[in-house]
């Protein structure tokens, strides 16, 4: 069956604006078509591929062009002193692992606008105020059987330091097991990753620049190159907003509606955003039925790729699988009880062995302040690790995604095609 110029132009029109209805297409669309040319004639498959493909570029950018929003927020302009919100450069790295001396210097220099002293400090006056509290009580201004039964209430140094131990093993596991969620999601998002790579640069490949124009008597273009060349453009933009939807179903408050009808079309947005299935699944699912409809339609794929092309999905749905199962398993709670109780116990006993031993009041104060710097922000960073989406640069990892899935139309429109026959 061949397109006719009438049919094509309600094909485009469809495929410009997302709509199941047929309906004349507006001036934007028809200024972007070629002059007319004689009814025997109809637009060159090569220029409309270009034309679909330019229209799927556009959409695209024009993300980048949508109102800043939480989603579109880059983590790390939100957050203070966190750096691993934010996918590092060769700058980043120089400053890293530069001489140990102005490392320390640039660490305590940005110490005041510290995100994590400033979540630690109320910890660290409510024991400081508990330490002057004790202090009082053991001056010689308080009454002496309340002195007494202070000192004689303070445990020895070895006492003290038994306890430091089971903390220490208890924080240092917490802080462990904090950091493998953190890997496992980070490693989790690279797969991703590298599946909607693969993914469109075989779509692209194989859907989009290896159909050869039909070579019919009067130059017309078979609805099935058409439709083979449509059917893989709407997976290219699935594949383009899958990591803004998964960025926001794994961030509190998070919207991806804008960006789902900037790249897709009215139809497609309109399925998509009713789905009763979490966007990401509905996404896969959606991009499993498309992949049969290629087949269907004779998708010049060998078994072989076809097995790579659900290997793929298999690993966008293990890539969301692992993120919700670590958004929806936190380390136990108890572990987590546990530790801040045995921590609050040692806090509230060390003011009281500091003043049994005789220590001076401003040596009391310096050294619990310390002590509990030391262990409540140990304790504060794994838990901050622990939630581990608020950590990471998805912001930036969605917007390569979706800058890779037109890589792979640029790189394939530019290629030499000294062995293309069109």
């Amino acid at each position: 069956m061949l397109m006719r110029p009438s049919q094509l132009i309600i094909l485009l029109a469809y495929f410009y604006h997302g709509s199941a209805s047929i309906h004349t297409p507006d001036s934007s669309v028809l200024n972007n078509l070629p002059p007319t040319t004689p009814s025997n004639t109809v637009l060159p498959l090569v220029e409309l591929r270009n034309k679909l493909v330019l229209q799927l570029a556009q959409d695209i950018h024009n993300i980048d062009a949508l109102p800043q929003t939480k989603l579109t927020t880059p983590c790390n302009l939100i957050s203070v002193d966190k750096s691993n919100t934010k996918a590092w450069t060769f700058d980043d790295w120089d400053r890293h692992c530069t001489y140990p001396v102005k490392r320390y210097a640039r660490h305590i220099r940005s110490w005041p606008w510290s995100s994590t002293t400033h979540s630690i400090l109320p910890t660290v006056f409510v024991v400081l105020a508990w330490s002057v509290v004790i202090l009082l009580a053991t001056s010689n201004h308080s009454p002496p059987i309340i002195s007494n039964l202070i000192l004689q209430s303070s445990l020895s140094s070895s006492l003290i330091g038994a306890f430091l131990s089971p903390i220490a093993l208890l924080l240092s596991i917490r802080a462990n097991r904090a950091v493998n969620r953190l890997m496992e999601v980070r490693k989790a998002w690279g797969m991703m990753g590298k599946s909607i790579r693969s993914l469109t640069g075989v779509i692209a490949t194989y859907g989009v620049y290896a159909v050869k124009q039909p070579l019919q008597e009067d130059g017309g273009i078979t609805d099935q190159s058409i439709a083979m060349i449509t059917t893989s453009l709407i997976v290219a933009r699935y594949l383009a907003i899958f990591g803004w939807s998964m960025k926001a179903t794994f961030r509190k408050d998070e919207d991806d509606s804008d960006i789902i009808r900037a790249v897709l079309p009215q139809v497609e947005a309109d399925w998509l955003l009713s789905s009763p299935a979490k966007r990401p699944i509905a996404i896969l699912s959606r991009l499993r039925g498309l992949i049969q409809q290629l087949s269907a339609l004779g998708y010049p794929i060998t078994p072989m790729i076809h097995l790579t092309l659900e290997k793929r999905l298999y690993d966008l749905e293990a890539s969301f699988g692992i993120c919700n199962r670590i958004f929806m398993s936190p380390i136990p709670p108890t572990y987590t009880r546990h530790t801040s109780r045995v921590l609050c116990l040692f806090l509230f006993l060390l003011p009281i062995n500091f003043a049994g031993s005789k220590t001076s009041p401003a040596a009391l104060l310096l050294g619990v302040a310390a002590i509990t710097y030391v262990l409540v922000g140990i304790d504060e960073i794994g838990l901050e690790i622990e939630y581990v989406f608020p950590l990471l640069p998805m912001q930036q990892m969605a917007s390569t995604y979706q800058k890779n899935v037109l890589n792979q139309f640029m790189l394939l429109s530019n290629v030499p095609n000294d062995n293309w026959q069109w």
